[in-house]
């Protein structure tokens, strides 16, 4: 699916521009005019994805937190600020820390398809 989105990035991204600047030429008479490059292209698409995992890595250590704990924080007085900082986040990074590692390996070996 990665070598999909590249591809689909790529040469659908290219149409997509080619498409503006038509626009941006009949509209406004500015001459427009961009070529994607395959290796920044594979670089976006390889970072959209990438961090629609890490997101949902952390999304999950998120949810993973008591709700409990949130609801003690505010009853000592704690700032949203401070309830996050003090109590969730440590408690996140110890559930998205062995996530993140795996995403991180796994987004290695796709930085293979970009070369």
């Amino acid at each position: 699916p990665d070598l999909v989105m590249m591809l689909l990035f790529y040469y659908g991204g290219q149409v997509a521009v080619n498409m503006l600047s038509d626009y941006i030429w009949e509209t406004y008479e500015i001459d427009f005019f961009f070529q994607f490059d395959p290796f920044i292209s594979g670089v976006v698409t390889i970072g959209l994805i990438f961090g629609a995992y890490m997101t949902e890595t952390f999304r999950g250590a998120f949810l993973a937190v008591e709700t409990g704990q949130i609801e003690a924080a505010r009853a000592y007085g704690f700032t949203r600020f401070h309830t996050f900082r003090r109590i969730m986040l440590p408690q996140m990074l110890r559930h998205a820390l062995p996530g993140l590692g795996n995403n991180w390996q796994v987004l290695l070996k796709t930085t293979a398809l970009v070369s």
